[in-house]
């Protein structure tokens, strides 16, 4: 991600900017060195995520202050640009375990107006919904299957057929 007010020439060629779509507030882990202990602490920060648009074909990313650090499986063409470190492995080639639902719950609330009934059934979208507010699991519902949700729960032990 280019910054904006930065150009970048790369082979000869300016590397344009993307505007971002949607700032979504929130907070997040992140890594912080700590000279008195000599060692990285990872807490909970207030940060930004910028959401923007993936070109084309291009795989969403997670991006760490414009430095792309890993995939996300999403099905909403979008970067998540965190602006602050992102958690990751020792070798830096993987964010930390659970960073991506963080993620998706964050964003959820934000993207869900823009999705259609097909990628609000998504396995993201139900593992992500189920962390969020009430109000946001009653959207993913009705935008899902409509205003008119039957809904039947078998008694147990009851047969569905008497002999």
């Amino acid at each position: 991600m280019v910054p904006a007010g930065v150009e970048l020439e790369v082979n000869g060629s300016l590397i344009s900017g993307r505007s971002i779509t949607h700032m979504i507030n929130t907070s997040l882990s992140t890594e912080v060195y700590d000279p008195g202990s000599q060692s990285w602490k990872k807490p909970s920060r207030r940060t930004a995520i910028h959401l923007v648009p993936a070109a084309g074909d291009e795989q969403p990313t997670i991006y760490e202050m414009g430095i792309p650090v890993a995939a996300l499986d999403w099905s909403v063409p979008y970067h998540c640009d965190i602006q602050q470190r992102v958690p990751m492995n020792p070798n830096r080639d993987a964010v930390a375990s659970g960073y991506p639902l963080k993620l998706h719950v964050a964003c959820l609330p934000t993207l869900i107006g823009e999705m259609d009934a097909a990628s609000i059934k998504d396995d993201w979208v139900g593992t992500a919904g189920r962390r969020c507010d009430t109000a946001v699991q009653q959207q993913i519902l009705t935008r899902a299957f409509g205003e008119n949700i039957a809904r039947s729960v078998p008694r147990v032990g009851k047969s569905l057929m008497q002999h």
